[in-house]
């Protein structure tokens, strides 16, 4: 079941952040099309001083329904004392506030480096047309990214809100289940070979949002060193 719901929410992320992605080519574009070849640069960059808001109102109800029933599912799969259910909320929908604002502003901030990147090469290309610009552009938004957000963002919100709600439910800790597939990094078999861990653990461990990270984690309610 843990697995399952994650792959559940990860297919509806990348359905999502595929259209993500296309909206902000396509404002990038109409911009493009539009500026004079010596304001492109400063059109760009007013353009992207307003698109981690964009995107952010764009993901934002994905991300709250995301927390919301992986907090449920997981009271449901958890034989611990029922939460507190308005504190939980409360965590949960903060938790995919934060977690909104930053995937926007990362996206755009990428989205808007590699942009100045191909731009400033076009400027120095004596008869690139707009169409060459449009052309080399577009790849930007083309190929893995959606994918690659779609599972890092997902395994990120998913095991934060379970800690979360473990948390609430009283669980010492938690240990990280990877796919034991393949495409497993060593460091995350190591990781999770040497859980479990106390939730207030401070340092980032996976699976805490390592670039395509799919592992997982279930709650641990005694402490394995008997303190």
């Amino acid at each position: 079941m843990t697995q399952a719901l994650r792959d559940k929410w990860e297919d509806l992320a990348l359905s999502t952040f595929i259209d993500v992605y296309l909206r902000q080519w396509r404002r990038t574009r109409a911009v493009i099309n539009k500026a004079e070849r010596e304001e492109l640069r400063s059109l760009i960059a007013d353009l992207y001083r307003r698109e981690p808001e964009a995107v952010r109102l764009q993901v934002q109800r994905l991300f709250d329904d995301m927390v919301t029933d992986i907090a449920q599912i997981t009271v449901d799969e958890v034989p611990a004392p029922t939460p507190d259910y308005e504190r939980l909320t409360d965590t949960i929908l903060k938790l995919s506030a934060e977690n909104a604002g930053r995937f926007a502003t990362e996206i755009s901030n990428n989205s808007l480096r590699l942009s100045y990147s191909v731009i400033d090469n076009w400027l120095e290309m004596p008869g690139a047309t707009v169409q060459d610009l449009t052309a080399r552009m577009e790849r930007i938004w083309r190929g893995p990214r959606p994918a690659t957000a779609a599972t890092t963002e997902t395994t990120r919100l998913y095991n934060a809100t379970r800690i979360e709600t473990f948390r609430e439910m009283g669980a010492w800790g938690f240990q990280p289940v990877t796919r034991n597939d393949d495409r497993v990094r060593e460091s995350h078999v190591r990781y999770a070979a040497e859980g479990p861990y106390p939730l207030d653990r401070t340092d980032r461990i996976p699976p805490y949002g390592d670039v395509n990270c799919r592992c997982s984690i279930v709650a641990v309610f005694e402490n394995p060193n008997g303190v």
